[in-house]
């Protein structure tokens, strides 16, 4: 009945545009889905527009490049024509394969096995052709859609024989309809994600480069685009020793990986992962899928080995990121730097991660001043008004109040089916035993938006207002945001503004 009430099935399949680009099932008053699953898939019927191609094949600048690659870096190919390499791609979004196909290209001089992996109903019968001509003999795999391309690789590695290779390259499609964002210290624009992960290891001299240095006796045992090799911050590390310990692998002090996980290493270090199973069900909003891309190069570093970067687009980087300084003056990753609170991990990976503040404190406030905002699909699913509500009105207050285990168990069930922060029954009873027992963390504070509206801690605040009442003053952590163009728009002046220096 959903398509009926004006809901898509998933942000990749549009009942609107099915119905456009097949005017006989919008006559019939058809269920889109169900049509397309019984009938349109097998007739070839599409379910969304053709988007505008934003991958780039470039293919005669890049057979120039791909010349003078081969000129630059002759004795290394020559002396590295041996080598046994297995290329594994998970090929998710299909105009993309147009520009890896002259990424694949630049492995000419080498023999190489191609294994594809896609998912069904994302790569038309076309694609496939076109990836069986580029690579007679390619293993083409299809996979159910998990979301997640470390998965697919995860899955595929158990039935490699390593001992027939000498490296492995780990590809991707990724995604470039983006906006310009801010990670790791660093700005990237739309293409910029895609292009380092692909110049780092597959570059015309990049390529070259990167087989005859894990061809070597050298302690380089995966290899990446430099500037995606990095260290994460203490609350992802957190998130990620969660999974390590549920997993039983050591935990380290700290670790670097390879972000966006697009990378070539020596394939006899991947054995001890070979043996890994490990449950990769989801709890929260911290993927298992996240946590295993970094175990990946950590068991490169256990093994005493090292991850190397390929030094690539400098001239584009330092242009990029000539105002980087001045975006992390605006990002909340100041918030981490403050010793004098901290910040719960799952919300700082869901609300805080990219994003950017005009600044921050800490003010004290009665309770009865928060407020609680639910997202559009919670307020569809548990009929919340579109204002935000205060504490007593929330799920978890009416439960503290009336013991309302059903409902609360639903909001919990919701909270998991969606991504969001993992809580359970058992969760809250222990916070509240916890704050009626030792009293509130005023280190674990309340953060609230200008408008005291919470963005994380709202169970602390019910178990307050159950015990203490709406006039209790609580000290909370006010953010005043600010848009990704506004951050953007103010690096700039502020950059432009270093330049010209003092006036007067």
């Amino acid at each position: 009945m959903g398509w009926e009430q004006g809901f898509d099935p998933s942000p990749q399949f549009s009942n609107a545009v099915y119905f456009e680009l097949n005017s006989d099932v919008a006559q019939l008053h058809h269920c889109p889905l169900l049509h397309y699953e019984l009938h349109g898939k097998a007739e070839g019927r599409r379910y969304t527009k053709a988007a505008k191609n934003v991958y780039k094949a470039l293919r005669i600048r890049r057979a120039w490049e791909r010349r003078r690659g081969r000129r630059e870096c002759a004795q290394g190919i020559q002396e590295n024509q041996g080598a046994r390499i297995l290329v594994i791609l998970h090929l998710f979004y299909e105009a993309s394969w147009a520009e890896i196909k002259e990424y694949l290209k630049n492995l000419g001089p080498y023999r190489y096995d191609l294994v594809v992996s896609y998912c069904e109903g994302f790569l038309s019968e076309k694609a496939l052709d076109s990836v069986r001509a580029f690579k007679p003999g390619v293993a083409l795999i299809c996979r159910e859609n998990t979301g997640a391309d470390v998965r697919h690789f995860h899955e595929l590695l158990k039935d490699v024989d390593l001992d027939a290779y000498d490296i492995v390259f780990k590809l991707h499609s990724k995604g470039t309809k983006r906006k310009p964002f801010f990670i790791y210290g660093q700005l990237f624009g739309r293409r910029d994600w895609f292009l380092y992960l692909y110049e780092g290891i597959l570059g015309a001299v990049t390529v070259h480069k990167t087989i005859a240095t894990l061809m070597q006796e050298n302690r380089t045992g995966m290899m990446a685009a430099a500037n995606l090799i990095v260290e994460d911050p203490l609350h992802k590390k957190k998130l990620v020793y969660t999974y390590m310990e549920k997993w039983g692998i050591p935990i380290p002090e700290t670790y670097r990986f390879v972000a966006g996980t697009c990378f070539a290493v020596r394939a006899r270090l991947l054995k001890p992962l070979q043996a890994l199973d490990v449950d990769l069900e989801r709890k929260g909003v911290f993927s298992p899928d996240h946590a295993l891309e970094r175990i990946y190069c950590l068991e490169v570093l256990n093994a005493g080995y090292e991850i190397t970067g390929n030094p690539v687009m400098e001239e584009h980087y330092r242009e990029r990121n000539r105002y980087a300084g001045f975006l992390h003056a605006l990002s909340t990753e100041r918030l981490y730097e403050d010793e004098r609170f901290t910040l719960d991990e799952e919300f700082s990976y869901m609300a805080l991660d990219n994003r950017f503040m005009e600044g921050y404190e800490i003010v004290e406030i009665p309770l009865s001043d928060l407020r609680r905002s639910y997202p559009p699909k919670m307020r569809e699913y548990f009929g919340h008004p579109p204002e935000p509500v205060e504490i007593p009105e929330t799920e978890p207050y009416q439960y503290l109040q009336h013991g309302d285990r059903e409902t609360y168990r639903v909001y919990c069930e919701w909270h998991q089916e969606n991504h969001k922060p993992y809580m359970t029954e058992e969760r809250f009873d222990a916070l509240v035993a916890s704050i009626r027992e030792n009293g509130f963390d005023d280190r674990h504070l309340i953060v609230v938006n200008a408008n005291n509206v919470i963005k994380d801690g709202q169970h602390r605040a019910c178990c307050l207002y159950y015990t203490e009442g709406g006039d209790f003053m609580v000290p909370v952590l006010r953010i005043y945001s600010l848009s990704r163009g506004q951050a953007l728009r103010r690096a700039r002046e502020a950059h432009r503004e270093s330049l010209q220096g003092p006036q007067g």
